[in-house]
């Protein structure tokens, strides 16, 4: 989308009172919460945890009761399919998996998961 002679992307949207914006932020929202509980088993049971299905976010006032996503809800080892668990919102069979990068952070460089196996990348990669 290219802008407009108004200097505006998307001038029905930016345009938007305050309240039609919160509106629409909400419905995006629950859309992408639904979603996952109805593919991902590690949101599903979180919300669970939570006593939360998607039906129950009806404000913003109930957007505080969605639990959080941590690390170590990520870190499961052992839990197939493997390298993401049950993390995945999406079935591995559609494209099976043949590269997965790591970034590393604050604990060093990254790895790369290849297969069944990770390694540290051989040589690290020049930045442009």
């Amino acid at each position: 989308m290219r802008p407009t002679t108004s200097g505006y992307w998307n001038p029905i949207l930016e345009t938007l009172n305050p309240a039609a914006t919160r509106a629409l932020q909400l419905g995006k929202f629950q859309r992408v919460v639904a979603w996952v509980y109805e593919r991902g088993p590690m949101y599903r049971r979180k919300y669970a945890a939570a006593c939360l299905t998607p039906g129950d976010i009806r404000s913003w006032e109930d957007v505080a009761r969605v639990p959080l996503i941590t690390k170590d809800d990520y870190r499961c080892p052992g839990v197939d399919p493997f390298p993401c668990g049950d993390t995945l919102c999406v079935p591995l069979r559609v494209q099976p998996l043949r590269r997965l990068p790591v970034r590393g952070g604050a604990r060093g460089p990254g790895a790369e998961h290849q297969g069944r196996s990770a390694s540290r990348s051989a040589k690290p990669r020049s930045r442009i």
